[in-house]
């Protein structure tokens, strides 16, 4: 969103975000600290004896980082190149806008005045480059900036057309891991009549710029979703060396007012470590110096950007956020994010938990069957073993009556002489009759009154009872003695 000198990563077509990147010129101050006018006006030297970003990683989605660059020494960490870029770790940028919003954020400063001085010196920078020209959404690269440990994203970018789902999502899940995004305002000497995406994204801290005077500078817009304004007007920042000799280049637009608002974040969360994403919010917006109408307006936001108030005034808590209710967003891959685009490796805490709750209830069946398999194999051996010696059903089983006391069918061994075949529900030993009687049948010469049958039919009467063939109960009748 750089005007003016630098075009930073400009306003798209549809379907993706355009970018029409213009090397910056030279500055031509007698030394760069004297062309950071805002040092003073912002009270920066004081504000930095409070705090100056340590702890604190600030994820610049944008055109690369030149990590090489000595105003840069040990501020950037290993990052990425998403969307098609080629740098391996994001520490290329054929531009020259990425590096400067890093620079504006985190420069190292040092003793001397040919060294730029960011808003938090301390912080550390988290680069993820895309292309000079580049589809697709910004889900991915936010994914991935949370979760590699960015604390604060900066979006120094826009793109005029409708939301995107996957992006809006995107920036719901990284507020639910307590994570502030900050995106420009947009310019309007780049077309820009209403905020683009991402800043005008529900829970997006929109930046507004402001000229040297601290009124609005003449390329802002006015729009009801400005949150907070910082300085835009002739801004210098460090440049790669290969672009511009001197290291440096001067520009104005909300891109750079978007990086001092990043930085004060820096410094406001090192100060204060413990604050939670909506406090850290809510000391910025608290401590803004009103301009325009009272409160909130569609030129400044909640005001000025104040970076010693915000690390030193006494600010009350809150429970509510600045920016909105705070939405769990999804957890899933954004389909245009490239390898290591941050996905979270196991989704949302509820599908956590209900694959932690499938895994418990797995390792309880297979405890479960690993004590009930076993005894029921060792029931099945011993029925087998029980068969196999001729021992009958458990007690209870068979005609009414039977067995009789003493008789084998509980399981204990048969007396001397009994028949060694199955007592009940088995076939009988030779010299049983065939026909069925629930099972069993005497044994020759034990039919009870009388004797065998000699023909179809069934037995014949004998006594005072009747030993069917079939289907019906038999009358008691005692075991065969020993020698029968």
């Amino acid at each position: 969103m750089t005007a003016v000198v630098v075009a930073g990563i400009l306003l798209g077509v549809a379907g993706g975000v355009a970018a029409g990147l213009v090397a910056p010129r030279a500055a031509h101050a007698d030394s760069v600290r004297a062309r950071q006018w805002w040092i003073n006006q912002l009270k920066l030297a004081q504000a930095q004896k409070v705090a100056q970003g340590d702890g604190v990683v600030v994820a610049v989605i944008d055109s690369g980082v030149d990590a090489t660059h000595p105003d840069l020494n040990g501020a950037v960490l290993a990052g990425t190149g998403m969307l098609g870029s080629t740098s391996a770790k994001g520490w290329d940028d054929p531009s020259g806008h990425g590096t400067g919003i890093a620079s504006l954020i985190a420069a190292r400063g040092g003793t001397s005045n040919m060294q730029m001085l960011g808003i938090a010196p301390k912080a550390k920078i988290l680069p993820i480059a895309l292309p000079v020209q580049f589809g697709g959404t910004l889900a991915g690269p936010i994914r991935y900036a949370v979760d590699h440990g960015a604390k604060i994203i900066n979006m120094s970018l826009g793109r005029k057309g409708a939301p995107i789902k996957e992006e809006s999502d995107a920036i719901a899940w990284a507020r639910s891991k307590g994570v502030i995004i900050v995106a420009a305002a947009g310019n309007t000497t780049q077309g820009d009549a209403q905020i683009p995406t991402p800043g005008s994204y529900p829970g997006v801290i929109t930046v507004n710029g402001t000229d040297r005077d601290g009124n609005l500078w003449s390329g802002s817009l006015q729009d009801d979703g400005m949150d907070i304004a910082a300085p835009a007007q002739d801004v210098i920042s460090a440049k790669p060396k290969s672009l511009v000799a001197s290291g440096f280049g001067t520009s104005s637009g909300t891109s750079e007012s978007t990086a001092i608002v990043s930085g004060v974040l820096a410094l406001i969360w090192s100060k204060y470590p413990t604050l939670d994403a909506a406090n850290v919010v809510n000391r910025l917006f608290k401590t803004a110096v009103d301009k325009g109408p009272a409160g909130r307006d569609d030129r400044f936001g909640w005001g000025f950007v104040d970076p010693l108030a915000a690390v030193s005034a006494d600010v009350p808590a809150v429970t509510a956020d600045p920016l909105g209710p705070v939405a769990a967003g999804t957890a899933g891959a954004d389909p245009g994010s490239t390898a290591g685009s941050g996905d979270d490796d196991f989704g949302t805490p509820a599908i956590r938990t209900a694959i932690a709750a499938a895994v418990i209830l797995v390792g309880l069946t297979v405890v479960v069957l690993a004590i009930v398999l076993p005894i029921r194999a060792l029931s099945r051996r011993r029925a087998a073993a029980s068969a196999r010696a001729g021992y009958g059903a458990p007690p209870g089983a068979g005609p009414p009556g039977f067995p009789p006391p003493g008789h084998p069918a509980s399981g204990h061994p048969p007396p001397p002489g009994y028949p060694t075949g199955p007592v009940t529900g088995q076939q009988p030993p030779a010299g049983y009759p065939t026909g069925p009687v629930t099972g069993q049948q005497p044994p020759a010469g034990q039919y009870p009154g009388g004797n065998p049958p000699t023909g179809p039919g069934g037995f014949r009467p004998g006594g005072t009872a009747q030993f069917p063939a079939t289907g019906q109960q038999p009358p008691r009748w005692l075991p065969p003695q020993d020698g029968r």
